[in-house]
Protein backbone atom coordinates (compact mmCIF):
# COMPACT_ATOMS: atom_id res chain seq x y z
CA UNK A 1 0.00 0.00 0.00
CA UNK A 2 1.15 3.70 -0.61
CA UNK A 3 2.34 5.10 2.26
CA UNK A 4 0.56 8.35 2.50
CA UNK A 5 -0.02 9.34 6.14
CA UNK A 6 2.05 12.38 7.30
CA UNK A 7 3.18 10.33 10.79
CA UNK A 8 5.99 7.79 10.60
CA UNK A 9 4.33 5.45 12.77
CA UNK A 10 0.95 4.06 13.83
CA UNK A 11 0.11 3.03 17.41
CA UNK A 12 -3.06 1.20 18.66
CA UNK A 13 -2.93 0.87 22.53
CA UNK A 14 -6.77 1.18 24.07
CA UNK A 15 -5.81 -0.69 27.86
CA UNK A 16 -3.66 1.96 29.44
CA UNK A 17 -4.22 0.03 32.62
CA UNK A 18 -2.12 -2.97 31.50
CA UNK A 19 1.51 -1.51 30.89
CA UNK A 20 4.15 -3.95 31.88
CA UNK A 21 5.92 -3.24 29.44
CA UNK A 22 6.29 0.70 29.75
CA UNK A 23 5.13 0.82 26.23
CA UNK A 24 3.29 4.20 27.18
CA UNK A 25 6.45 5.61 28.12
CA UNK A 26 8.06 4.18 24.97
CA UNK A 27 5.68 5.68 22.92
CA UNK A 28 6.49 9.25 24.52
CA UNK A 29 10.58 9.07 24.34
CA UNK A 30 10.06 8.31 20.78
CA UNK A 31 8.15 11.43 19.98
CA UNK A 32 10.85 12.98 21.44
CA UNK A 33 12.99 12.13 19.42
CA UNK A 34 10.72 13.19 16.63
CA UNK A 35 9.27 10.20 15.56
CA UNK A 36 6.07 10.91 14.79
CA UNK A 37 3.46 9.29 15.60
CA UNK A 38 -1.31 8.55 14.76
CA UNK A 39 -2.16 7.17 17.87
CA UNK A 40 -5.90 5.97 17.14
CA UNK A 41 -6.28 4.02 20.75
CA UNK A 42 -7.69 5.42 23.77
CA UNK A 43 -4.33 5.83 25.00
CA UNK A 44 -1.68 8.73 24.21
CA UNK A 45 -4.61 9.64 21.83
CA UNK A 46 -3.68 11.50 18.30
CA UNK A 47 -5.60 10.85 15.78
CA UNK A 48 -8.88 9.64 15.19
CA UNK A 49 -10.46 7.39 12.63
CA UNK A 50 -13.65 8.08 10.09
CA UNK A 51 -16.91 8.10 11.39
CA UNK A 52 -17.47 4.88 9.31
CA UNK A 53 -14.87 2.98 10.44
CA UNK A 54 -15.21 3.75 13.83
CA UNK A 55 -18.47 2.79 14.20
CA UNK A 56 -16.68 -1.11 12.29
CA UNK A 57 -13.88 -1.02 14.70
CA UNK A 58 -11.92 -4.25 12.85
CA UNK A 59 -9.04 -5.45 12.14
CA UNK A 60 -8.90 -5.11 8.95
CA UNK A 61 -9.99 -1.27 9.27
CA UNK A 62 -7.11 -1.45 11.89
CA UNK A 63 -4.23 -3.00 8.72
CA UNK A 64 -6.02 -0.67 6.07
CA UNK A 65 -5.01 2.64 8.45
CA UNK A 66 -1.69 0.70 9.88
CA UNK A 67 -0.54 0.52 6.04
CA UNK A 68 -0.68 3.92 5.43
CA UNK A 69 2.69 4.11 7.55
CA UNK A 70 6.28 3.39 7.13
CA UNK A 71 5.88 1.56 10.92
CA UNK A 72 3.54 -0.12 13.53
CA UNK A 73 4.18 0.07 17.31
CA UNK A 74 3.38 -3.50 18.16
CA UNK A 75 3.76 -3.36 21.87
CA UNK A 76 2.35 -6.14 24.09
CA UNK A 77 1.36 -5.46 27.03
CA UNK A 78 2.53 -8.30 29.44
CA UNK A 79 5.70 -10.04 29.76
CA UNK A 80 4.72 -13.67 29.23
CA UNK A 81 7.31 -16.60 27.52
CA UNK A 82 5.98 -17.58 24.05
CA UNK A 83 3.38 -14.66 24.35
CA UNK A 84 2.74 -12.83 20.76
CA UNK A 85 -0.80 -11.68 20.31
CA UNK A 86 -1.76 -10.81 16.95
CA UNK A 87 -0.47 -7.05 16.68
CA UNK A 88 2.65 -8.57 14.99
CA UNK A 89 1.16 -10.26 12.64
CA UNK A 90 -0.83 -7.50 11.74
CA UNK A 91 1.63 -5.13 10.74
CA UNK A 92 3.02 -7.88 8.53
CA UNK A 93 -0.19 -8.05 7.04
CA UNK A 94 -0.18 -4.61 6.54
CA UNK A 95 3.04 -4.01 4.91
CA UNK A 96 4.67 -2.05 7.33
CA UNK A 97 7.84 -2.47 9.64
CA UNK A 98 6.83 -3.69 13.22
CA UNK A 99 8.30 -1.65 16.34
CA UNK A 100 8.02 -4.64 18.45
CA UNK A 101 8.29 -5.01 22.36
CA UNK A 102 7.25 -7.99 23.96
CA UNK A 103 9.01 -11.14 25.86
CA UNK A 104 13.17 -11.26 25.42
CA UNK A 105 13.57 -14.75 24.86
Amino acid sequence: AEKTASEMMSVWISNCEQDKTSRLALVSELTKLHVSVASYGKCLHTKDLSESDEDTKTQSTKIRHAARHLFMFAAENALCPYYHTEKIFQAFVAGVVPVYLGYSS
